[in-house]
């Protein structure tokens, strides 16, 4: 972490539901980050912002500079608009976390790319810091299930899910030949993104299977329908596998002898719970004594896509101190390459395979 107890000071250029999560985490975790400004396109946004939040949010990027110093800037903007302000950004010295998409297209992705691929960038890709998965890639690097070869993820989409496949799997920028195909799924959505729904819709959803053969005899399994996010009735499913043993989502076994296998259960620790009176919030997740994932900010009342929200912030300033990175441009690339291959594959009924881009010969997180 951070050698200082200074509060991140950063800036946020966007206004929309996904800039939402930055203000209301930095709302929360006062002592933890500072927002110093927000960009956004319109003045009713910028009014919006003000009331909402009681930050200072403008319309022009000059202004926005002038609200600095930064740290480093939060860029929650369409991929189409994130490419000019991260030159704008770059050229100012000024770090950047984008969200995920990084670019439109491969295209747009190359010479993004060959444009700023040295730069202070990282992508904010928060699927590896949920809570549930940040336990269960920890116990896919644990050495409990020997050298992870299978991973079967069923939780997001696309470059989401690429992310999650490369990890566990610790594939790094290895090609990869990718099949797919769609299947019809009748499903009732009774819940949307925010609250249940007033009245339930029934609707033909397409479930997407895809399978990633790595080099080196690894096989990522890409299953998914955007019902999944929010359904209460289509499981969201990570599963991971190794020689020696198998994790699926928070339960599994693994060898530990001749004539004997253990279990995993992952145990979520939550406090406010019976005669606990520190509040409601996740602590940790463990099996028996073993923690595997601990929350790194006790006490606010965040929920877990924020909690990994939050984290994406913390390691994004550990990132500017130290220059480690946690989910490069590189890596982003590659993961949205790799949702555009699954498309690709998809729509073709054939296979396809990657091929080398700007950033393959850069180092990746996952390998």
């Amino acid at each position: 972490m951070r050698s200082t107890e200074t509060p991140v000071r950063i800036g946020v250029i966007g206004g929309g539901w996904r800039a939402d999560y930055y203000l209301r985490v930095a709302q929360q975790l006062p002592d933890s980050f500072s927002v110093g400004g927000v960009l956004v396109r319109s003045t009713a946004s910028a009014d919006r912002i003000t009331a909402t939040w009681a930050l200072q949010a403008v319309t022009d990027l000059q202004s926005f500079l002038k609200l600095g110093p930064f740290d480093y800037v939060a860029l929650v903007v369409p991929s189409e608009a994130a490419s000019q302000y991260m030159l704008e950004l770059i050229a100012a010295n000024i770090p950047v976390l984008t969200e995920t998409p990084p670019a439109r297209d491969l295209a747009a992705l190359n010479a993004q790319y060959r444009a700023v691929g040295g730069a202070p960038i990282q992508v904010a890709e928060q699927y590896q810091f949920q809570a549930h998965h940040a336990a269960r890639m920890a116990i896919a690097r644990s050495g409990l299930l020997g050298q992870v070869h299978t991973t079967h993820v069923s939780a997001a989409h696309d470059y989401h899910a690429m992310a999650l496949i490369r990890q566990g799997l610790m594939a790094g920028f290895s090609r990869v030949t990718i099949r797919g195909r769609i299947i019809a799924d009748r499903v009732q959505s009774p819940r949307g993104r925010d609250d249940w729904r007033d009245e339930i819709v029934e609707s033909q959803a397409d479930r997407v299977f895809a399978w990633l053969d790595f080099e080196g005899g690894k096989l990522g399994i890409y299953d998914f329908m955007g019902e999944q996010y929010v359904s209460p009735i289509r499981s969201r499913t990570l599963k991971i596998s190794g020689p020696q043993g198998e994790l699926t989502n928070d339960t599994g076994a693994y060898v530990v002898e001749q004539g004997r296998a253990a279990p995993i259960n992952l145990t979520r620790e939550a406090t406010g719970l019976d005669g606990d009176l520190e509040g409601f919030f996740l602590r940790r997740i463990v099996d028996g004594s073993t923690v595997y994932w601990e929350n790194e900010f006790p006490g606010a009342r965040l929920n877990d896509d924020e909690l990994a929200v939050a984290r994406v912030m913390g390691r994004m300033a550990d990132y500017v101190e130290s220059g480690v990175p946690f989910y490069s441009l590189a890596d982003g690339s590659q993961d949205h390459y790799l949702g555009i291959l699954v498309t690709q594959a998809v729509k073709s009924g054939d296979a396809v395979h990657c091929e080398p881009q700007a950033w393959s010969n850069a180092s990746s997180v996952f390998g």
